[in-house]
């Protein structure tokens, strides 16, 4: 699979990059520990939340041109601050949950046994994930039904999609992390940065 950013992004977005973790994994076990993971970053979002906390994906949805819930991690943050738990699913969707409260990152996967070569490019002034038809919408917000991760996925690839203030060193770190969970927990990986200077990557 070959994945690439459209020159156009950078144009449109100065500063855009993308982790990708590439997974083979086994996402049917039910695991008490990720459960856990999950409600204790809840209770420490709602203990210690700070309106300037947002920052990042805040600027990000200024340039984005978005409104109500700008990206993936401010509708979950939406929900935490309710006082409502996050939807206990499966594992791999519960790591990049976990992963996105505890950084404040966009955080999706995306099932990829259909995906066929991937572009983020520019559809009508907006960011967009497509293959031969767009996938992915507003930084992880909203994915296409076909590519939603479910116990059945066994391939997946994830994605943690930033703007700044986010910069490379925060980047690698937030892959690093949600990597080494999903090696823990379910599966192998693959991972790469994606930006200006290296907007392509072909996963073995």
């Amino acid at each position: 699979m070959k994945i690439q950013i459209d020159p156009a992004v950078f144009e449109k977005f100065n500063g855009f990059t993308v982790g990708i973790i590439f997974c083979q994994i086994n996402n049917t076990e039910h695991s008490d520990d990720i459960y856990e993971m999950l409600r204790d970053i809840e209770e420490y979002v709602r203990i210690s939340f700070n309106k300037n906390a947002l920052i990042s994906t805040s600027k990000a949805a200024q340039q984005l041109g978005l409104k109500h819930y700008h990206t993936r991690v401010e509708m979950l943050m939406e929900t935490v601050l309710k006082g409502k738990e996050i939807p206990n699913k499966d594992t791999l969707t519960n790591l990049c949950n976990f992963i996105a409260l505890k950084h404040l990152v966009p955080v999706g996967a995306l099932d990829a046994r259909n995906l066929g070569n991937l572009l983020f490019t520019i559809d009508n002034g907006e960011l967009v994930l497509k293959d031969k038809k767009v996938v992915s919408r507003q930084l992880l917000y909203e994915a296409d039904p076909s590519v939603e991760v479910s116990k059945k996925t066994q391939t997946a690839l994830v994605l943690v999609e930033t703007l700044p203030p986010v910069d490379a060193g925060k980047m690698v770190h937030v892959v690093d992390e949600l990597a080494d969970l999903i090696k823990i927990f379910c599966g192998r990986v693959q991972k790469k940065v994606l930006s200006e200077k290296q907007p392509t990557w072909n996963t073995r």
